[in-house]
């Protein structure tokens, strides 16, 4: 089998956008290491960032992950949005229309990581913003750490990784 060696592709006109379907054309990530809590059910925001993506049809995977926790006989609801756009939830009217979430019957102090992902297709090739929302659906929901105390915390992450098509 042979093999081929190339030090630089370019494309067609010598820049560097190569089209190539299933490959990973960028990465963005944000951390937010803040505890933060919400007492109410309106939905805030945890944690966004943007992209830009080179390519009009390319799909944009969204991993977002971190730690939470709500009081005792409550649960902690989360929403994708792009833009003003809530993406990837169900059809329903309710607060409890969400994403994904957590209930607990615990205590306080339990600390229940979680994780999620997207594929999007923002169908743009201009800047977009991703953002995680989250809302107490019954008391307060806390981001980043233990209900009761600054001690203990967990990093927030939202990844966003454009995938050529």
């Amino acid at each position: 089998m042979g093999t081929i060696n190339v030090d630089n592709i370019k494309d067609g006109a010598g820049g560097e956008n190569v089209h190539m379907a299933g490959a990973v054309l960028q990465v963005v990530q944000a951390i937010d290491t803040t505890q933060e809590a919400n007492a109410s059910n309106s939905y805030s925001t945890a944690i966004s960032t943007s992209i830009t993506p080179k390519f009009s049809d390319s799909k944009v995977l969204i991993n977002v992950s971190g730690m939470a926790t709500p009081d005792t006989n409550n649960q902690v609801g989360f929403k994708l949005l792009r833009g003003s756009t809530e993406i990837g939830s169900g059809t329903g009217a309710s607060v409890q229309n969400y994403l994904f979430g957590i209930g607990t019957t615990q205590s306080d102090f339990e600390m229940t990581p979680f994780a999620h992902t997207h594929l999007d297709s923002p169908a743009t090739t201009a800047s977009t913003t991703y953002t995680l929302q989250y809302a107490a659906l019954n008391g307060t929901a806390k981001l980043g750490g233990r209900a009761d105390n600054t001690d203990n915390s967990g990093a927030t992450t939202i990844t966003l990784i454009e995938i050529g098509q």
